[in-house]
């Protein structure tokens, strides 16, 4: 008959005090290790097995005290004021969109769908064990390039060699993507930084294949991040250096393929567009007519604010001619102030899986973020979305994605543990 472990009876009383039963398994881990420690410490000091065992459960303290201290220290924490916030923000965000935009077409049941499949896909990542998604993290990658892929062979979706609609904003997940590979593939040397490599190439690739600046940026950028994380500070610092170095290239040679095609588009009648809607808004209320010339056409920007592409990649822009400068930089402090407080949850982890899906959401947010208020103050590189304001229903689900994700990270800080992968092939 098979010998029944010692620690079991004080164990069940601990886990009979601990609500949270996601925070069971990860405690009762801890804890088991800990008395099998303490246990192996008295057998080295020379006292006998039952006497060793017996000791390590006295030490330890009365299970039921024990469970309830546990049962405090982890619960499950809510970030209740992002939550909040956010909620408050696509409320904004959408209420600008029905006063303003509204026209009460067929489709005006779009962004109410959008609205509340993002809320869908916030809750149910909210609500992921990122315990069990470690565990599989290597699959995050290869799902993305599935999905990409099978988006490209989508006739609706392939336009002029490219991703086009729903593949740009997908490509918002390639951080994600790459965090489950860096993390997956943590500590096995040389054959890590190759998987690394390859796994970048690919997605970058596939973030280069949508067409859109926004997409490389974004992916670049989160990558570089996550890679000087996985560096340890005990090595050498040339690494990083050369990181950075191959960051600056890539950054480099993607703006000198796409440099063209964002210069024709642009710097032209957008530019002055922007800067005439700027130069023409009052502090409130609706901006003064102003006629943009030097084309074959003249246009006011109150009629260009109607355009789709106001609503989206120049929305701070669209604000501040049809409600006012104070109105559009107020959204941008709001928004401004949700990022902050997303960031100061991302740094506050303490574990490497933690940190790097904190990064995977709020650096896309941020990246995002910095390149819609370039655009919309005339330093147009690509186009880029304001988050949670900027009308788009697949750019809104895939921000309540992300930020499912985040709050996933955060209310699971208290039991995150950074558990070996399941990679036995590269053992």
């Amino acid at each position: 008959m098979e010998k029944r472990d010692w620690r079991e009876d004080y164990l069940n009383q601990v886990r009979g005090q601990i609500h949270w039963k996601r925070a069971q398994p990860v405690v009762l881990r801890e804890l088991r290790d800990h008395l099998q420690d303490q246990r192996d410490a008295y057998l080295s000091q020379g006292m006998k097995e039952t006497d060793a065992e017996t000791e390590a459960l006295r030490q330890m303290g009365d299970p039921v005290t024990v469970g309830r201290e546990l049962n405090q220290l982890h619960r499950p924490k809510p970030a209740w004021g992002l939550l909040v916030a956010m909620t408050v923000l696509a409320a904004v965000g959408l209420a600008l969109w029905r006063f303003l935009y509204y026209d009460g077409d067929a489709h005006s049941w779009l962004p109410l769908l959008s609205m509340g499949l993002a809320a869908g896909l916030c809750a149910l990542t909210w609500h992921t064990d990122m315990n069990r998604l470690a565990e599989r993290a290597y699959w995050l990658c290869p799902a993305l390039v599935l999905g990409m892929l099978a988006m490209a062979l989508n006739q609706r979706f392939l336009i002029a060699g490219t991703l086009y609609g729903r593949g740009r904003y997908l490509a918002l997940l390639s951080p994600l993507a790459f965090a489950g590979t860096v993390y997956a593939l943590r500590g096995r040397g040389w054959l890590s930084l190759a998987l690394y490599g390859a796994a970048f190439c690919l997605l970058l690739a596939l973030c280069w294949g949508t067409g859109n600046f926004c997409s490389v940026l974004i992916f670049v950028i989160s990558a570089c991040v996550m890679m000087l994380q996985a560096i340890s500070p005990g090595k050498k610092r040339g690494w990083r250096a050369g990181i950075l170095l191959a960051t600056v290239l890539l950054l480099a040679l993607a703006w000198h393929r796409f440099s063209v095609m964002e210069r024709i588009l642009h710097d032209g009648f957008l530019r002055q567009m922007v800067q005439a809607a700027w130069a023409s808004s009052k502090p409130l209320g609706m901006g003064t007519p102003c006629v943009l010339s030097g084309y074959d056409f003249t246009m006011t920007p109150q009629q260009v604010m109607d355009g789709n592409f106001m609503q989206c990649d120049f929305f701070l822009t669209a604000m501040a001619y049809r409600c006012g400068w104070l109105t559009a930089l107020t959204l941008l402090a709001a928004v401004g102030g949700f990022l902050l407080l997303c960031l100061r949850g991302a740094l506050r982890q303490k574990t490497f899986w933690g940190r790097l899906l904190a990064c995977a959401v709020v650096t896309p947010l941020l990246v995002q973020t910095c390149g819609h208020v370039l655009a919309n103050f005339g330093v147009i590189v690509s186009s880029f979305e304001l988050p949670l304001l900027s009308y788009g229903n697949t750019f809104r689900m895939i921000d309540g994605f992300l930020l499912g994700v985040l709050f996933a990270v955060l209310r699971s800080g208290s039991i995150l543990r950074d558990v070996p992968p399941r990679l036995a092939a590269l053992k």
